[in-house]
């Protein structure tokens, strides 16, 4: 299965034939990002209203995760798949765990962040924006950028 974002307020998750699933609905404006952990089976989704959804793999809306100011452009889950990072136009990377529960914030005034990864350790955590990239490390210590 595969998960496609779509302008048009929707998540599609696919069979690797090329077959539809289901649509998922429940986004306010334009969805930039999907991403999927295999370890939990949850997927993500950042959209153009400010909002990060999380829903299982069934498609079931589990949790809407507000607190980013602006649209959210970049998700990244975690290697052991609990925690997951969004990356804001807001100048924010926000660390929530897989209930949805708000763990961190990291703020870099004047960044508009685009994408967000952690290392595959976990211990490090990088959010780029158009032209640079910031580094922190989990503990929330800024590295460099």
């Amino acid at each position: 299965m595969f998960a496609s974002a779509s302008k048009d307020k929707t998540i599609k998750l696919w069979r690797i034939n090329g077959e539809l699933i289901t649509t998922l609905k429940g986004h306010q404006q334009a969805v930039n990002w999907v991403s999927y952990s295999n370890v939990c089976n949850l997927i993500a989704t950042a959209s153009d209203d400010n909002t990060v959804k999380i829903w299982s793999k069934s498609a079931q809306l589990l949790y809407t995760l507000t607190g980013h100011k602006r649209p959210v452009f970049g998700l990244s889950w975690s290697s052991k798949g609990n925690i997951i990072a969004s990356a804001s136009l807001d100048g924010t990377v926000k660390i929530w765990n897989q209930k949805g529960e708000l763990q961190q914030t990291f703020i870099a005034e004047g960044e508009e962040f685009t994408g967000v990864t952690f290392s595959p350790d976990g211990q490090l955590l990088a959010a780029t924006s158009e032209d640079k990239v910031k580094l922190w490390q989990r503990d929330g210590t800024f590295v460099f950028g």
